[in-house]
């Protein structure tokens, strides 16, 4: 009796599968508008291609003319182009002036999130800032460009969005900003998912591995890293050794980080911090509440504090109730220049001790967490540009410094770094930070630094 019991679930539940899956097969594809952004090359052009042999209107966004001719080429008179710049908002907003003049009343049935960039990929601290904005602006702010000005079109039309993302959203495997983007991808995702919903449009996440496209050549990744190693200062070279940049050193950078985090978590260091004095911990944010109460608590603890404060006077209060020993300077962590002064500060005050400490605690001012078709650039831009590019330029300056010491770097996330409640830029930068934060302690645990992150919940 159990058996046919069973064998009746199993036929039933294989019904439903195949009755539910060609519910959700896609009818009349004629007249669908689907629009797709990076179709010079790559997976941009062949869903391109592909769309328009099933019948779509296909509207492809190519970043050159060259690019644009090629694919007209080799597709049907339907399938039309436009030259796009995700990097530039006016460009956005022309493609979407030019889209919904396109479209009409039909709207926009489709949307494909695919232009990327890989960016430079080396350990950390042979990096700079730039190194990470670049792919950072293309990938996560472009991405949300576009779709929040291509919202009201696929909402109009009960649409689909899908957003190419990377198994580098989930593991990363590299340094550089390519992997801070994805996981900031998958954070948008998550959060654009749920606000969609009742408007009846669909958003999905893909994660590629590895294909053969012009985004992973070998080639080109090791010239961007050779062309990196040649500009490190001597100091650098020396650490890592002349032998470590040999021509097969790309092709073990994924299986030696994934090696590296598992003896990490086998042989984690448990031993507790003793001669305290004249130890230096650098503690960003504390204007605020959390960074304020631990700088003046690693003071009583007998560290060298430097704080470092947005304003004067916020620096003479907190001066005011802690010893003579802390000392205070202004950062704004949206500011490049401020954060070179600071930097300077420090290296003057450690007086060639290195950095026991430095303790990543500064945010931005929180933008209006809200539905994402809510919102603009500028507020997921703010955001962003302190509590992840910010903290990528802060930490990048000062590692020297932590590698004299051989200290810790401590990075503040929340319960936001690994789930989405609500949309905002804030949620992002803390998936960014996620990623930041995996690959660095992997880059630079053999200098005997230790990287830390802490989740705070509330």
């Amino acid at each position: 009796m159990f058996f046919y019991i069973l064998l009746f679930l199993s036929i039933s539940s294989l019904w439903w599968y195949w009755k539910a899956r060609d519910k959700r097969k896609v009818a009349n594809l004629t007249g669908k508008y689907i629009f797709i952004t990076g179709c010079d090359t790559g997976f941009g052009n062949m869903a391109a291609k592909t769309f328009d042999k099933k019948g779509f209107r296909v509207l492809a966004s190519c970043l050159t003319e060259t690019g644009a001719k090629e694919l007209q080429a080799v597709t049907s008179d339907q399938l039309q182009t436009v030259l796009l710049d995700v990097r530039d908002s006016n460009s956005i907003k022309k493609a979407a002036t030019w889209i919904k003049a396109e479209v009409q009343s039909e709207g926009l049935w489709g949307l494909v999130n695919n232009a990327g960039i890989m960016g430079p990929s080396a350990p950390t601290d042979w990096l700079d800032i730039e190194h990470f904005r670049e792919p950072i602006e293309v990938n996560l702010i472009g991405l949300i460009n576009v779709t929040i000005n291509m919202l009201p079109l696929i909402k109009q039309a009960k649409g689909r969005i899908v957003n190419v993302s990377s198994v580098g959203g989930r593991l990363a495997f590299c340094g550089g900003g390519y992997c801070p983007s994805k996981f900031g991808v998958e954070g948008f995702n998550d959060s654009l998912r749920r606000d969609m919903k009742a408007f009846g449009v669909k958003v999905s996440c893909i994660q590629p591995g590895l294909f053969k496209t012009p985004l992973t050549n070998p080639a080109k990744i090791l010239k961007e890293k050779e062309i990196i190693w040649n500009r490190l200062p001597p100091d650098t070279k020396k650490q890592y050794g002349e032998e470590y940049f040999q021509k097969d050193s790309l092709h073990i950078v994924i299986p030696a980080s994934i090696l590296s985090l598992i003896i990490y978590r086998l042989v984690r260091d448990r031993h507790k911090v003793r001669n305290l004095s004249g130890k230096y911990v650098f503690v960003t944010g504390c204007d605020t509440r959390l960074g304020n109460e631990l700088a003046k608590w690693l003071d009583r603890r007998g560290f060298c504090v430097i704080a470092a404060c947005v304003t004067e006077q916020e620096g003479q209060e907190l001066r005011s109730c802690s010893s003579l020993s802390l000392q205070t300077v202004n950062l704004d962590l949206a500011d490049s220049s401020s954060i070179s002064r600071a930097v300077v500060f420090v290296t003057e005050e450690t007086a060639g001790k290195g950095l026991f400490g430095l303790v990543n605690t500064a945010e931005g001012t929180t933008c209006a967490a809200a539905p994402t078709d809510w919102l603009t650039i500028d507020d997921f831009h703010s955001a962003l540009s302190v509590n992840l590019l910010g903290l990528i330029e802060i930490t990048l300056k000062l590692l020297p410094l932590l590698k004299k010491a051989e200290g810790r770097v401590v990075n503040l996330i929340n319960a936001k770094g690994f789930m989405t409640f609500v949309d905002s830029g804030y949620n992002l930068s803390k998936w960014g930070m996620e990623s930041f934060s995996d690959t660095l302690r992997r880059d630079i645990q053999h200098f005997g630094v230790k990287i830390k992150k802490l989740k705070d919940h509330q």
